[in-house]
């Protein structure tokens, strides 16, 4: 991605303020013109009120807060605008789910990756902080899952995180396992 581009800002800002924030797409729609660790989002589909959602500074090329930094710098959003706004012709364009999604897509058929599919930076994320030793308690709440739904998700990508589990945090693996399969397979 060029960090000179308006559009390769705007979705590489959002691609990892999603990541750190273990978030959706579909959830960032608005913003409150202020510097933040903490957003705001006035609605989304699992949230009529609204939600606040939260990230930590990170170290490397992946900083959610730097690179926010960057694409409000570059692409200045309007106030009263979408917050990963860029750039366009004469104006700014919203970054749309769809844009993101083909944007993405293509950078990485460019690296000779295969593109993620569904929720694939959400199940990204969630193995990140896992491999970090975040508790599974914390990210059943950080991914605001409610009831079985967690158990539920992390047993239908067990075949995607496990091997990494077990390779980079052994320790976690028996946790995961304990939590995803049924107890009559353990």
């Amino acid at each position: 991605m060029d960090p000179d581009d308006p559009f390769d800002m705007a979705v590489f800002a959002c691609l990892v303020c999603l990541f750190y924030f273990a978030s959706r797409i579909g959830k960032f729609t608005d913003r409150n013109g202020k510097k933040v660790t903490v957003l705001r989002l006035p609605r989304t589909k699992s949230a009529p009120d609204g939600e606040n959602i939260y990230w930590s500074a990170q170290n490397g090329l992946t900083d959610p807060e730097a690179a926010l930094d960057r694409h409000l710098e570059l692409n200045q959003p309007p106030e009263d605008g979408h917050l990963f706004a860029y750039k366009y012709k004469n104006g700014h364009q919203p970054l749309t789910k769809t844009a993101f999604v083909k944007h993405l897509a293509a950078l990485a058929r460019k690296a000779g990756l295969d593109p993620l599919q569904g929720h694939g930076i959400h199940i990204s994320a969630t193995l990140e902080y896992l491999l970090r030793d975040v508790p599974f308690k914390v990210m059943k709440a950080m991914r605001r899952w409610q009831s079985d739904a967690f158990t539920l998700y992390l047993r239908k990508h067990t075949l995607i995180l496990a091997p990494y589990i077990q390779a980079e945090a052994p320790h976690v693996y028996d946790e995961f396992v304990r939590i995803t399969m049924p107890p009559v397979v353990r």
